[in-house]
């Protein structure tokens, strides 16, 4: 949070620490919390079930919002809009009050959603037993990534060639990058890559890690 403290959830329950662990507040909710999330104000949003809700940093409630469908997860873009994933297939934006914009249908099971540094968000899921990635603008129209053999990516021997493919739409480049450390950096594989092109042919690095 932008006070320096944390703030987590467990099952209803939502507790705000400092960086010693110790509590400073703790609220009860109704329904399982699913999503919380620090808002471009600097306040929190927290979603549970069918509503979401912003609260400041001691606690108090400001607005709550009821929506049709349950809430998977939720983010706050640059421009103070909030966008839901609702059900694992509905995407949803909302004004800085919680106002409904729109819905748009993913068509697929999406599971995670980010804000981008264009207003716009990202977000990931599966189709087709594919892999996923969709980055969107303001007015909620996709461009779309699909990882086309994510599911041969297991064990890979070192040296060995491996095509990426990908089918995109309204994508003009791609950078494709890979990780040894679960996530927390990533290495280029190549850069600025004509999307077009649906694939690239990888020689596989001489590492070892199980934490790609």
């Amino acid at each position: 949070l932008q006070d320096g403290h944390f703030l987590i959830s467990h099952y209803k329950h939502l507790i705000k620490i400092n960086s010693d662990g110790d509590i400073l507040w703790e609220s009860n909710s109704s329904f399982i919390i699913s999503s919380i999330k620090s808002t471009i104000d600097g306040q929190i949003v927290v979603a549970e079930g069918g509503r979401f809700t912003k609260f400041d940093l001691e606690g108090n409630k400001l607005w709550e919002k009821n929506v049709s469908n349950s809430i998977d997860c939720i983010t706050n873009t640059l421009d103070g809009y909030f966008y839901t994933i609702q059900s694992g297939s509905i995407l949803s934006k909302y004004d800085s009050l919680g106002n409904f914009k729109w819905n748009r249908d993913i068509e697929d099971i999406c599971n995670f959603l980010s804000a981008t540094r264009d207003s716009g968000i990202i977000l990931t899921g599966h189709f087709q037993n594919n892999l996923r990635i969709l980055k969107t603008l303001e007015n909620g129209f996709f461009q779309t990534l699909h990882i086309l053999n994510n599911e041969e990516f297991t064990d890979l021997l070192r040296f060995s060639k491996i095509y990426i493919r990908w089918y995109s739409k309204g994508i003009e480049n791609v950078d494709i990058e890979y990780t040894t450390d679960g996530g927390n950096s990533w290495i280029d594989i190549v850069t600025n890559f004509e999307a077009f092109r649906d694939s690239y042919l990888w020689t596989v690095p001489n590492i070892l890690s199980d934490s790609c």
